[in-house]
């Protein structure tokens, strides 16, 4: 038998009001349809015009932008509202089809967590990658090339994750009957608020401190690591390489820093705000309002992917060139393509 230490006692928070309530969801399905056309767009972008220089490289962007994509989508999908600081969470949404049901609350809950695990491993083998490709581990790179590696590899990794995570769903969600019985009446407002509705209790436990952190801290150290390795190779053998590979390897790990450290303002700053200047009254509303600006990010890394790396950058101008205006970029020089039907084709060549 399992204890948790649930959070019932009296606090005086505000529910998140209907009109706003509805107003992130439009915001957020918003924001996941112009998502997933830019998805879309960057998947035709790299598989299109990445570099032979870039090579295997090219499938782990794939990775973490999907992943990333995915995790964004289950929380938009489940329409969340934590009621901070109490430990339950309102769910809206497609759970909203299956009211307390502990299997599909926990499915999602695992669905979210696998797909954000996912993109931080990914995002750590781009690392491992850079470091590999930029030291000149011939080795490591075509094993991290290797096919059987990319794809066979991933199956079995995502049946752990998924199974390792519904144990965590299991230690870290209580049973929902459970919650309710122990809220009884400590907040009559609350407790009516949430009556009927499809509920997300988690909690902290020692299993999941250990499972959540470890991994995490442990991915850090090697992004670190992999960033040092490959600077310092670079200050000392930078004559090993042409100027044109050295610029694209410092251009790929910086952009890989650059997105770190982005997401780490972007999630640092609004829980600090959350926890220090609104007050618990409010937080219900903060910690909503934080997890829609955060929607923005996969936006953000697949924009900054396809402007920051010359050969998506290139590749996305003219992709949209000749997907929209019928024109097509040939040695610098924009012309008419064939498809077009109104202009002259003595107007297709550059005079």
């Amino acid at each position: 038998m399992i204890e948790y230490a649930i959070d019932v006692g009296y606090h005086d928070v505000e529910v998140i009001p209907m009109s706003v309530k509805n107003a992130m969801v439009i915001y957020a399905w918003f924001v996941e349809v112009i998502n997933f056309i830019i998805y879309v767009i960057m998947i035709q972008v790299i598989l299109k015009y990445s570099t032979r220089e870039i090579g295997a490289y090219k499938w782990y962007i794939i990775g973490s932008q999907t992943f990333c994509v995915l995790t964004f989508m289950v929380k938009a999908f489940i329409e969340d509202e934590p009621l901070f600081p109490y430990d339950v969470t309102v769910l809206g949404g497609l759970a909203g089809l299956f009211p307390n049901n502990n299997f599909v609350v926990r499915l999602f809950y695992a669905l979210f967590h696998v797909f954000f695990v996912s993109h931080f491993s990914c995002v750590t083998l781009m690392f491992i990658f850079r470091y590999a490709q930029t030291t000149g581990k011939q080795k490591m790179v075509q094993f991290m090339s290797n096919r059987k590696f990319l794809f066979c590899g991933c199956i079995p990794c995502m049946v752990f994750l998924m199974a390792f995570t519904y144990i965590d769903a299991l230690f870290s969600i209580p049973n929902i009957e459970m919650y309710i019985d122990k809220f009884g009446n400590s907040n009559p407002k609350i407790a009516e608020y949430i009556k009927g509705k499809p509920l997300l209790v988690e909690v902290t436990t020692w299993y999941n401190n250990y499972e959540r952190y470890g991994p995490t801290l442990i991915g850090l150290l090697i992004c670190a690591y992999s960033t040092y390795g490959c600077y310092n190779f670079q200050n000392k053998r930078s004559q090993s390489l042409s100027d044109r590979t050295k610029t694209l390897y410092r251009t790929l790990i910086n952009a890989l820093l650059i997105e770190m450290a982005v997401i780490a303002v972007a999630v640092v700053t609004p829980v600090f705000i959350c926890q220090v200047f609104i007050g618990v009254t409010y937080r219900p509303i903060g910690t909503a309002l934080m997890w829609r600006w955060l929607y923005l990010y996969p936006t953000f890394s697949m924009i900054f992917t396809m402007s920051y790396i010359g050969c998506y950058r290139r590749g996305f101008r003219r992709l949209i060139l000749k997907k929209i205006f019928g024109m097509e970029e040939k040695n610098g020089v924009v012309v008419v393509g064939k498809t077009s039907s109104f202009v002259p084709s003595t107007q297709s060549a550059p005079t």
